[in-house]
C-alpha cells in the first residue's frame, strides 16, 4: 500500500519536471543570477498551475501555451476566467 504513494508522488513529479523541461526548455535556460533563476523557476510554475486549471481552448497545456502566446485574447481568458 505504500509503494502506491510513492510511485503517485513520484508520477506527479516526474509529470511537472518533464513538462517544465519539454515546454520551457528549463534545463536549457542559460540564466545565471541566482535570484533570475529562482523568479523564473516561480513564474514558470505559476503558468503551468493556470494552463492545468484552464477548462478553455486546446487540450494539452503546451497547446493552451502556443495559443495564449498568438492570441492577446484568449492570453487574458486564461489569466482573468
Amino acid at each position: 500500500m505504500l509503494h502506491h504513494y510513492i510511485r503517485q508522488h513520484w508520477r506527479i513529479e516526474n509529470c511537472q519536471h518533464y513538462f517544465l523541461d519539454v515546454v520551457f526548455n528549463e534545463d536549457k535556460s542559460r540564466i545565471v543570477m541566482e535570484d533570475a533563476v529562482e523568479h523564473m523557476a516561480l513564474f514558470r510554475r505559476f503558468v503551468l498551475n493556470i494552463l492545468k486549471q484552464s477548462q478553455c481552448g486546446a487540450p494539452s497545456q503546451q497547446n493552451k501555451l502556443k495559443k495564449a502566446g498568438w492570441n492577446d485574447e484568449y492570453r487574458a481568458q486564461l489569466f482573468f476566467s
